[in-house]
């Protein structure tokens, strides 16, 4: 089985966290890898547009996966830009595989522009066309009216890619419910195949609180993410303002990973929470590889994700899968992996007080935190992680693409 996954914008060779580059890229990397050596059989060709002049034209991830860069306009562009581009990205695609003698089995494409150049190949190749969308913009647009500005194509270019693949590969019922509600996608053609986590790196080591012996007080939370208004960063930082005020005193601290800010966003976060609050508490970090976030899942007590709307939440996962609790709002993917006073807690988007509350739920009366709770909640992040693989994932994909021949 041979397959050439579309990705125009989302190199999986790229650092997540920085400009344009997040779960899509991490999603893509790992599933490649995963149903590479799962099915010895397949074989998968990532395309993306070249993003650096010095990227090589192909890069092998394994024996049975490569990425193939493809020289389409400047590579500093934004993925918006690319919009322009797909005509050529699509020509120099399918000339690569007519001079390498390459036929695939299967095109799948991830995201809307991608999802176009899908349907181009899929009529020059007759090969099925399965798309992955990651995110929906009229869905960003419904829980977030504060969402940056898109493509004026991007909705209207979902809805035909949406009526126009073989088959739609969704992250949860919610998606799927949206595609056939909003876009007519057909029931039968929308799979619902979880993402999935990989167990031998984000791995859970002793917490703190394991020893109720310990004496430390201080509640270390994390958020993880791009600097985005759809991340809800304002949701929870207006939270730790509510915190402050609180008739007990709290200590907490947050790291926050990856993003880059400018001098005005940091300013508005410091007359928030207050001058001293902000240098002793809140650190910022840049992004860092993938494989090292786990660290930081594992030094933290609590992450928080307080997105406006998440079409799974890769960060969640992850967390769990290093036992640490989760709290996330009610959005997406998000209630599947986070089961409330189990594993974490849910709160609606955007509600700060909820979420400050819950919060304040971690402590004791005396101020100190409940260490009994955290150890309960951290126990049960592990087991319910258990459930998510990348092998699980990989093997649901492969059945139903089988099931289009």
């Amino acid at each position: 089985m041979k397959i050439a996954l579309l990705s125009v914008h989302g190199c999986p060779l790229r650092m997540a966290g920085t400009k344009d580059v997040g779960g899509m890229n991490i999603y893509i990397n790992e599933i490649s890898k995963s149903m590479s050596k799962t099915f010895d059989e397949i074989s998968i060709d990532i395309y993306s547009r070249r993003h650096d002049l010095f990227d090589p034209s192909i890069v092998n991830i394994n024996s049975n996966v490569r990425v193939i860069h493809i020289p389409a306009g400047a590579p500093s562009l934004t993925k918006t830009d690319t919009y322009e581009l797909l005509d050529e990205f699509t020509y120099k695609i399918n000339n690569f595989t007519k001079k390498n003698h390459i036929n695939y089995d299967y095109i799948w494409s991830h995201y809307w522009l991608s999802g176009i150049v899908g349907i181009e190949l899929s009529k020059l190749w007759q090969k099925p066309h399965i798309t992955s969308f990651h995110t929906i913009f009229s869905i960003k647009k419904f829980y977030n009216m504060n969402t940056e500005s898109d493509h004026p194509m991007r909705s209207k270019s979902e809805q035909i890619i949406s009526n126009k693949s073989d088959m739609i590969i969704a992250f949860t019922e919610h998606e799927k419910k949206w595609l056939v509600d909003n876009f007519n996608a057909e029931n039968n053609k929308v799979r619902i195949i979880f993402p999935g986590v990989d167990k031998n790196i984000f791995h859970n080591s002793a917490k703190r609180y394991i020893n109720l012996k310990n004496n430390y007080h201080q509640l270390d939370l994390l958020f993880v993410g791009r600097n985005e208004s759809i991340k809800g960063l304002d949701v929870l930082v207006n939270s730790l303002k509510d915190i402050n005020i609180y008739k007990a005193k709290l200590s907490w601290r947050l790291n926050i990973v990856g993003g880059e800010y400018k001098d005005s966003e940091l300013n508005s976060i410091k007359t928030k929470l207050g001058e001293e609050k902000f240098y002793e508490s809140v650190n910022f970090i840049p992004s860092v590889k993938h494989t090292k976030l786990y660290e930081y899942y594992n030094r933290s007590d609590l992450v928080i994700v307080p997105s406006y709307y998440e079409s799974f939440g890769l960060v969640a996962l992850e967390s769990l899968a290093c036992a640490t609790p989760v709290i996330a709002t009610n959005v997406g993917g998000l209630s599947v992996l986070v089961k409330p006073n189990y594993n974490g807690f849910l709160f609606d988007a955007g509600n700060h007080k909820d979420l400050s509350n819950i919060i304040i739920s971690m402590y004791l009366e005396n101020g100190k935190l409940n260490r009994s709770k955290l150890q309960f909640l951290s126990k049960n992040s592990l087991e319910h992680s258990k459930r998510f693989s990348w092998e699980k994932s990989a093997k649901k994909i492969f059945i139903a693409m089988k099931e289009l021949k």
